[in-house]
């Protein structure tokens, strides 16, 4: 799958076309990015964070793993509610 979208950094604009993964199911997608955390060494620092939504998510953004500046947040705040529910 091909995916354009735009990047906001440092207060410009930036057009990137990216390939993204695409599965045919949702275990597929799910067992894939358990392997890429698993091991690629990019990821260690997300791996030794699992118990705490806001390191995880930090490390996460800090490994590149995203573009969105306010990933991190969004992705603990996710985290959060899924664990209280």
């Amino acid at each position: 799958i091909t995916n354009c979208y735009r990047l906001i950094l440092r207060c410009l604009l930036y057009t990137s076309i990216e390939k993204f993964r695409s599965y045919d199911n949702y275990a597929d997608s799910f067992k894939d990015f358990a392997k890429l955390m698993r091991q690629n060494p990019r990821y260690e620092n997300v791996m030794a964070n699992m118990h705490n939504p806001q390191a995880y998510a930090k490390a996460m953004q800090q490994a590149g793993y995203a573009t969105d500046p306010q990933y991190a947040s969004k992705l603990a705040n996710v985290i959060e509610k899924v664990s209280a529910s």
